[in-house]
């Protein structure tokens, strides 16, 4: 029957004050305790329900270093589990957020014995990509040495392909810190660590380019990353920007090489857009319009001015 209004379900049922009844559902435990300890025993079937999820989430904000230490270590036993769970797979990001550097080395190892695997899963890899974020620089480093080899078939994975974006905007940025702050050598060592997975997509840059996943990476190189591998990608872009420009994907790279590459490159786009009487056909086109945007937007004057001055020759004749 119903629980009358102001009467504890523990006073009506005859249980002790203060204790929940083992066999109560988690979602009266959350309305009428509102502890961790309440859920001793239970965190994994109470993270795997959404308002579960949330409860213990919202938790680990505030909880004390016990409360943290029952919900790792229960959460722990069912870990490949809560990779593929809809809801659980927060509590593990949490987790890495919340943590001690002991529970995070604890993760790290968890994920390092299968990264492939993990990234291609579609909960397991929003776990890789926090760890990314919370993990120390060293460890990141070490799951970035781990996709030598499987690099493009992660790039071209539903799944997978999030984690190698989120490798590359993480490391890259780190040796940015590194090299703005002097420190050369420190920069080094995450320019190798990204060596594996910038060298085996610019072994097949047009192809990745022109992916629909691809050309995300590709875009995150240009965005995120230090000499050599930015230079290293802008050369493979140039050798094959004339395939790129009116792809519906490879088009993408070729306006972050306007923005973020070299005299050179926008050089070579400017000279390809301007060649012959292509440009009015070029400004109408679905995916070339937006690179002759990007060069009126961050080209040097004078390529502006001859873009305008050739568009305006061309309709003249027409």
């Amino acid at each position: 029957g119903s629980v009358s209004s102001g009467v504890s379900p523990d006073r009506k049922r005859g249980g002790k004050k203060g204790r929940i009844p083992c066999g109560q559902c988690f979602e009266e435990r959350i309305k009428y305790s509102g502890k961790v300890r309440a859920f001793k025993g239970r965190i994994v079937e109470t993270i795997k329900n959404q308002n579960g999820s949330r409860f213990i989430q919202q938790k680990l904000l505030t909880a004390d270093k016990e409360e943290i230490q029952l919900i790792f270590d229960e959460t722990m036993k069912d870990f490949d589990d809560l990779l593929d769970d809809v809801y659980g797979n927060y509590i593990l990001q949490k987790l890495l957020q919340s943590g001690t550097d002991e529970m995070r080395e604890k993760i790290y190892r968890k994920l390092s014995s299968d990264v492939i695997a993990i990234s291609k899963r579609p909960f397991g890899c929003r776990v890789l990509q926090s760890s990314f974020e919370t993990l120390p620089k060293k460890n990141v480093s070490a799951l970035a040495a781990k996709f030598k080899g499987n690099v493009l078939s992660c790039v071209h994975d539903h799944n997978s392909n999030h984690v190698i974006q989120k490798v590359i905007t993480v490391l890259g940025n780190y040796a940015k810190e590194a090299r703005d702050e002097g420190d050369e050598e420190m920069c080094e060592l995450f320019v190798k660590a990204l060596d594996p997975i910038i060298n085996e997509i610019n072994r097949s840059i047009s192809g990745v380019a022109r992916h629909s996943y691809g050309c995300r990476c590709v875009q995150r190189i240009l965005e995120s990353c230090v000499d050599p591998h930015r230079s290293k990608t802008l050369d493979g872009i140039l050798a094959c920007h004339g395939r790129l420009m009116e792809d519906q994907y490879g088009n993408y790279p070729i306006q972050k090489s306007i923005v973020h590459g070299r005299e050179c490159d926008r050089d070579a786009i400017f000279r390809s857009l301007t060649k012959g009487n292509d440009i009015i056909r070029f400004s109408k086109h679905k995916q070339v319009s937006h690179i002759v945007e990007a060069c009126l937007r961050h080209g040097t004057s004078y390529q502006r001015e001859r873009i305008i001055e050739k568009m305006l020759s061309v309709s003249s004749r027409r």
